[in-house]
């Protein structure tokens, strides 16, 4: 029978095919032809099930624990994440991780050479810590939405407000303090007030940000050399 896929997920050389059972296929990571990487086609991960999505090195399973992707095929266990549970979500870029709980919290872990896991500090960590202030000390609202970016996160309140940290050099956290880093979620303040106020979507990339509104209108600010903001010009952008 032919396979229907639920989800897609990337690692940083290699891809992921989540099929409607919970089953993780997985390709590429093929290097200098050492015979243990995943190769061109698709092989099954019989290690993983349950699993509902893949993102960067990390599984999130059914049952909201989060487990550590196999790294080729001669592995043979799998390594639950222990210090996240009641995860339902998950995001991965550039070597840092953001989790989302069932109550809104943020959890993050891995690089922070820029202030990217949002703790305050630019030290690595591997263990997941709760993200509970924000920039001006006040408590980080509940969020729904998580994106992790190159060296730097996006997310998203459940009130429809958007929060960005981590490197700025190109505008990507939404604020005028460009070659800074915001150690910590700052509510992206610089929306024109146009149209609605509440943020619906996120999406974090390289170095500039994508958000629309409950309205359907695209607002997008930070790195631009190649048009990516959609704006009609290649002029970096530092507020949205």
């Amino acid at each position: 029978d032919d396979i229907e896929f639920a989800e897609l997920g990337t690692g940083e050389t290699s891809s992921y095919a989540v099929d409607n059972n919970g089953n993780v296929y997985a390709f590429g990571n093929e290097i200098g032809g050492s015979g243990t990487s995943f190769g061109g086609t698709p092989i099954l991960l019989s290690l993983l099930n349950r699993t509902v999505s893949i993102s960067g090195g990390y599984a999130l399973k059914s049952d909201e624990t989060v487990w550590v992707v196999p790294a080729d095929i001669k592995e043979t266990v799998v390594l639950r994440k222990s210090d996240l549970a009641n995860i339902t979500e998950l995001s991965s870029s550039n070597n840092h991780t953001l989790a989302l709980d069932e109550d809104g919290a943020l959890w993050t872990f891995g690089n922070s050479d820029y202030g990217q896991l949002g703790d305050g500090e630019k030290k690595g960590r591997n263990n997941a810590r709760k993200i509970t202030e924000a920039n001006d000390n006040t408590a980080l609202p509940s969020l729904k939405r998580i994106s992790a970016g190159y060296r730097y996160s996006l997310a998203l309140s459940k009130d429809g407000k958007v929060y960005a940290w981590g490197l700025n050099d190109k505008g990507q956290v939404g604020n005028e303090n460009v070659y800074s880093e915001t150690l910590k979620p700052a509510q992206v303040s610089t929306y024109p007030n146009v149209g609605s106020d509440k943020i619906e979507k996120i999406a974090a990339g390289y170095g500039h940000s994508v958000t629309s509104k409950v309205d359907g209108y695209v607002w997008s600010f930070g790195w631009n050399n190649y048009s990516q903001l959609g704006n009609e010009d290649t002029d970096d952008s530092y507020v949205p």
